[in-house]
C-alpha cells in the first residue's frame, strides 16, 4: 500500500512538473511580447526612467542583456517553436542563426546538419544547447580572424576609443549583445563596423549616434 500511495504521488507530482514546464514557456515569450511594448518610444520616460535599460533594472530587476535576450527571441522565433525549445535553446538557436554567414532563420536552421569553419558538423536538432552556442562563438570568431587586418595596419587609440564609446552607449540603451569595432583601413582613418543590432532596433542606433538630441 505504501508503495503505491508513493507511485500515484510520484505520477502526480510529475504532472504538475509538466503542466509548469508548459506553463514557463508560454510565460517567458508573453514577458517578451510585454518587453517590446515597454520598449516603444516615450514610455520609460512617461515612468521617470532614462532608458529602456534603467526600467527594466528598477522595475523589474531585469538585467540588460537577459531583456535583450527575450526582445530578440520575441521578434526573430515564432512562438509555437520558442515554446517548444524552451528559452535558453530558443536564444541559442537564434545566435546560431544570425552567426551564419547565409540568411538563416531558426525556422530553416533547425532541422539541418551545420558545417562549421573546423570542419566539424552538427546536427542542430540532436545537438545540446551547449553545443549550438559554443559553434555561433567559432563562427563568429572564424569570421572576425577573416576580417583582421593584415600586417602594418592599425587603429588609433581616438579610433578605438569612440568605437567604444558608441557600443558603451548602445548597450546602455538595452542593446547589450552589440559590438562596434574600428576597422583599419588602407589610406589612414578607419571604418566602423557594428554588429548584432537588429534592423528593427535603428532608432536606438540612431539615438546612440546623437546623444543629447532626440
Amino acid at each position: 500500500m505504501k508503495r503505491a500511495r508513493l507511485a500515484e504521488q510520484a505520477r502526480a507530482d510529475i504532472e504538475l512538473i509538466k503542466r509548469r514546464r508548459e506553463r514557463i514557456a508560454e510565460d517567458f515569450y508573453d514577458i517578451g511580447e510585454a518587453l517590446v511594448r515597454l520598449k516603444r518610444p516615450g514610455v520609460p520616460e512617461s515612468l521617470g526612467h532614462k532608458s529602456f535599460g534603467d526600467l527594466c533594472q528598477a522595475e523589474l530587476g531585469l538585467s540588460a542583456s537577459k531583456a535583450a535576450q527575450l526582445l530578440a527571441i520575441v521578434r526573430s522565433v515564432p512562438r509555437e517553436q520558442a515554446r517548444s525549445l524552451g528559452q535558453e535553446r530558443a536564444a541559442a538557436l537564434l545566435a546560431l542563426a544570425e552567426a551564419t554567414p547565409e540568411d538563416d532563420s531558426t525556422v530553416t536552421l533547425a532541422s539541418s546538419v551545420l558545417k562549421l569553419p573546423s570542419g566539424k558538423r552538427v546536427d542542430i536538432a540532436t545537438a545540446p544547447t551547449r553545443a549550438l552556442r559554443e559553434a555561433a562563438k567559432e563562427i563568429r570568431q572564424a569570421h572576425a580572424a577573416a576580417d583582421k587586418p593584415r600586417r602594418g595596419l592599425t587603429t588609433t587609440a581616438p579610433e578605438r576609443a569612440a568605437a567604444l564609446a558608441l557600443q558603451r552607449a548602445l548597450r546602455d540603451l538595452g542593446l547589450a549583445e552589440a559590438h562596434v569595432a574600428a576597422v583599419a583601413r588602407h589610406g589612414g582613418g578607419a571604418f566602423v563596423r557594428i554588429e548584432r543590432v537588429p534592423l528593427a532596433e535603428l532608432d536606438l542606433l540612431r539615438k546612440a549616434l546623437r546623444p543629447g538630441r532626440p
